[in-house]
C-alpha cells in the first residue's frame, strides 16, 4: 500500500481531509488487499508488475480473471490518482507538455472545459484520462469502474477521479464544481515528466 504522498489536509480547500483519508485509506487499500487476495490464489502471477497484469493475456478463467483486472486496476488508478495532485499552487506545465497542449486543445483553457465536459458524460462511476501516443498527440479518455487506458498502449499523463467517493462530502452532488476546482491541485510536474518520459523513447 503506497502511502499518501502528502499531508491529508494539504489538499483543501480543492479537496477536504476526511475525503483525502477515507479515498486512500480504505477505498484505495480495499483494492491493494482485494489484489493480494487474488495474487494469493494464483503464484505465478505474483512475478507480473501492475502493468503487466493490466496489459498481458491472464492465465486465468473468466470470473477469477475479472476479479484480478478489476482489483489491479483500481490499484493503478488510484496510485496515479494520488500522484496527479500536489499541494499548494501548483505551477502549469512544463514547456514539452504546454506545446502539445497547444497544439491539440488551442489552449489550456479550452483543455480543461473538454476535461470538465468527460467529467459531466460520464455515467455512473470512473475516471478521466489525459493520454499521450508515442507521436505527442493528446487525447482526453474515459472509462468506467476500474477500467484502465493501458490496454490501448497510450500513456496516462494524469486522472481524475469522478467516483462519488472522491468528492461527496465536499462538493455533494455536483460533480462539475469538484472538476473545475480539481485543476488547483493538479501535479503538472508529474504530468510532464510522465509525458517526456514516454514520448522520447
Amino acid at each position: 500500500m503506497p502511502p499518501l504522498p502528502y499531508p491529508a489536509d494539504s489538499l483543501e480547500p480543492v479537496i477536504d481531509a476526511e475525503t483525502v483519508i477515507l479515498h486512500h485509506d480504505r477505498h484505495f487499500k480495499k483494492y491493494v488487499d482485494d489484489l493480494n487476495s487474488q495474487l494469493c490464489l494464483t503464484p505465478p502471477l505474483q512475478s507480473w508488475t501492475l502493468e503487466e497484469l493490466l496489459t498481458k493475456a491472464l492465465p486465468l478463467s473468466g470470473s477469477q480473471r475479472q476479479l484480478v483486472l478489476t482489483a489491479a486496476g483500481g490499484v493503478y488508478n488510484h496510485g496515479l490518482y494520488f500522484r496527479s495532485m500536489v499541494p499548494g499552487l501548483p505551477k502549469g506545465p512544463g514547456k514539452q507538455l504546454s506545446a502539445a497542449i497547444c497544439r491539440n486543445f488551442g489552449d489550456m483553457e479550452s483543455l480543461q472545459k473538454q476535461f470538465v465536459r468527460y467529467a459531466l458524460s460520464l455515467v455512473g462511476s470512473g475516471w478521466i484520462w489525459l493520454c499521450t501516443d508515442p507521436s505527442g498527440h493528446l487525447r482526453i479518455l474515459c472509462t468506467g469502474n476500474q477500467v484502465t487506458v493501458l490496454p490501448t498502449g497510450l500513456c496516462p499523463l494524469f486522472l481524475m477521479d469522478v467516483w462519488e467517493h472522491a468528492y461527496y462530502l465536499k462538493y455533494q452532488n455536483v460533480r462539475q464544481r469538484y472538476a473545475e476546482n480539481w485543476f488547483r491541485v493538479l501535479n503538472w510536474e508529474e504530468a510532464e515528466k510522465n509525458y517526456c518520459r514516454f514520448v522520447a523513447r
